[in-house]
């Protein structure tokens, strides 16, 4: 038997200051012990902003856990318009991720019967996997890996179902740019095309990387394609990575530029997939993470799980991460940012690089920053193809012209009386943060779909 550490409270975090984050860390998990069950209904108790929990959850990707945790434990607690409009959306999002099912294994036969190998992966078949329920999990798209050299063909399939030719190829005529592949948006660069069919609300993925050149990890096709294990769907085997794999990618994921694991549904899906799969083998998960260079990574994905989640761990694996104190650092920075979505610009890349333990990797992210051009530059000037190299140059001026004015800027406004306060809110004016409200007396929400943005088909 695997000796553990059971593990409450390790650390103490100034960001789970609210009652609504309390109760939200209590409910994203499918098993509740007695002392969990017994936290939340201390929890509903209290003087909840049910609103600002509910949009908390929902931008985290965890509504259906809030509920699902709610209704098992103390339902006669809730508010009754809560408790009906959560129900719905519960409901709402089963019915969508069925009929996604659906659409899964319909493009699966139909690239089968092309020659054209798949992996699904994330969405459906992480949902089966992780949960074993497939209502527990949000997922709006579908997350397909394919070879490169068939990217053209399974485009031209789904173009014949029905879907919009990629967002990236319609847009080329008013942005040149993106034919640079060179440039960050460019469909090189993103190793991915987005598809969207209007008339079934089907949002398409096609991968032939499943990192941007910016964030290495250098699994291939075939490295993959070798390592599968059958899930199965509707009596029919499909492919997904094994769990090895797939737990090494969902920290990779994760932590890639832009997402910094800004979101709590992506640890709950480290949790849930330890959870569910006891028989992980570690020593596998290590090893393939030291070849690819993500094994801090790794390590912050479960200092998180542990830490947040109370997820017990195999004693030696505690040992092990515990001794990463980079890892610790950045997962105190992540924590103390989560629910507040204060992570943007320089910072994010700067914790991007301190996730990578190889300096080859940490090398290669900083100079595709600081290099790698984007919409941004071809907008500060547009230059012709025979001389676009040069924006290589212009990407590093541009950012530290921008650099020293933002901070001129903000030099200047706090000279001029304006408080830390203000410069602060100002500075991040341009993000999209939801502005809560404390409420002394909950507001009724509204309808789910209100949350969900689409309609099932």
């Amino acid at each position: 038997m695997i000796s553990t550490l059971k593990q409450e409270s390790t650390e103490k975090y100034n960001a789970i200051d609210k009652p609504e984050i309390s109760l939200l860390l209590c409910c994203s998990r499918t098993r509740l012990n007695h002392s969990i069950k017994k936290q939340i209904k201390l929890l509903v108790k209290q003087d909840i902003d049910w609103q600002y929990l509910i949009s908390l959850a929902s931008q985290h990707g965890v509504v259906p856990l809030l509920f699902n945790s709610l209704n098992n434990t103390c339902p006669e607690l809730l508010p009754a318009d809560i408790l009906t409009n959560l129900r719905t959306y519960f409901q709402v999002n089963a019915q969508r991720n069925l009929f996604s099912i659906a659409q899964l294994l319909k493009f699966l036969s139909i690239f089968e019967a092309n020659g054209i190998d798949a992996i699904p992966f994330k969405g459906a078949t992480l949902t089966a996997s992780a949960y074993g329920n497939m209502a527990l999990r949000q997922f709006n798209d579908i997350d397909v890996l394919i070879r490169k050299e068939h990217v053209k063909k399974a485009t031209e399939i789904l173009i014949n179902l029905g879907f919009n030719p990629p967002k990236k190829n319609t847009e080329a005529i008013d942005k040149p740019y993106l034919e640079n592949n060179y440039f960050l948006e460019s469909n090189e660069y993103q190793g991915s095309y987005d598809l969207y069919n209007p008339k079934t609300n089907v949002a398409f993925e096609m991968h032939w990387s499943l990192t941007t050149k910016q964030f290495p990890f250098s699994p291939t096709f075939q490295d993959l394609w070798e390592n599968t294990e059958p899930v199965i769907f509707a009596g029919r085997k499909v492919p997904q990575f094994t769990k090895e794999i797939l737990f090494i990618y969902l920290c990779v994921h994760a932590s890639k530029p832009k997402h910094t694991w800004s979101e709590l549904k992506w640890i709950c899906d480290l949790s849930e997939l330890i959870q569910s799969n006891p028989g992980l083998d570690w020593e596998k998960v290590h090893q393939k993470a030291k070849i690819w260079g993500c094994d801090r990574i790794v390590n912050i994905g479960l200092l998180l799980a542990h830490n947040l989640l109370n997820l017990e761990l195999p004693e030696h694996i505690l040992l092990k991460i515990n001794q990463d104190k980079v890892a610790q650092r950045l997962v105190k920075e992540v924590v103390n940012r989560i629910f507040t979505k204060e992570f943007m610009g320089v910072d994010e890349h700067i914790f991007v690089v301190k996730s990578r333990e190889r300096l080859q990797d940490k090398i290669y992210c900083l100079s595709y920053f600081i290099f790698a051009p984007t919409a941004k530059e071809w907008n500060y000037i547009a230059l012709p193809k025979s001389i676009s190299f040069l924006y290589y140059l212009i990407r590093p001026y541009r950012l530290v012209k921008e650099y020293l004015t933002s901070a001129a800027t903000r030099k200047s406004k706090i000279k001029s009386g304006a408080g830390m306060g203000e410069v602060l809110t100002r500075s991040l004016s341009g993000l999209r943060i939801l502005p809560f409200k404390r409420r002394s007396q909950p507001r009724k929400i509204r309808h789910c779909s209100h949350f969900i943005g689409q309609k099932v088909p």
